[in-house]
């Protein structure tokens, strides 16, 4: 599939548009937005207030490109961990910094980094992304920025640029003398 997704690619077909949507779980979503999607039988708009989850929050759907947004969101912070991610939406983290929260997942999926990216460049928004420290994810970016060969690296847009880093990074173990204090 990655062969001819790659062969699409060329005229600006995703796999998406060909109906191959592979099983992923989008990333969680808290804060300040408001998702408009549409009803798939009537077409009707839906609006989705993402500060109106109590506990939980909205999950990004595998397909993304008809969403539209409604924020007046500061930023987005993107978080690699779910359990950083439910500590933030339970202190309404996302309330106080005017901003819009993303659990990731770990690696996140597809349609999650594209979500990220269409807030960023459609709202002009910073996004930081918040992770651990784990040196295969900053080398390799595979985070918002996408990984080779895997996750649609040939597909750029599936990429956020202009996302930063917070948190530990591998240089920081060696920069603050961490290596007691981390898994080799």
């Amino acid at each position: 599939m990655d062969d001819i997704e790659a062969m699409f690619a060329v005229r600006g077909v995703t796999r998406e548009q060909l109906r191959y949507v592979p099983d992923e779980h989008g990333g969680a979503i808290a804060g300040e937005l408001v998702v408009v999607d549409r009803d798939r039988e009537t077409g009707e708009k839906i609006e989705i207030d993402c500060t109106r989850f109590g506990s939980g929050a909205y999950t990004v759907p595998p397909d993304v490109e008809h969403l539209q947004f409604k924020t007046k969101a500061k930023f987005v912070l993107a978080i690699e961990t779910g359990g950083v991610f439910d500590r933030l939406n339970r202190h309404k983290y996302w309330e106080k910094a005017n901003c819009i929260l993303v659990a990731m997942g770990g690696v996140p999926t597809r349609a999650c980094r594209r979500f990220i990216r269409r807030l960023s460049e459609e709202h002009k928004l910073a996004v930081y992304a918040f992770v651990d420290g784990d040196p295969t994810a900053s080398r390799t970016s595979t985070h918002p920025q996408g990984r080779l060969r895997q996750r649609g690296a040939h597909q750029p847009f599936y990429c956020v640029p202009n996302a930063r880093f917070l948190g530990v990074m591998p240089q920081d173990i060696i920069d603050y003398d961490l290596q007691k204090a981390t898994t080799p």
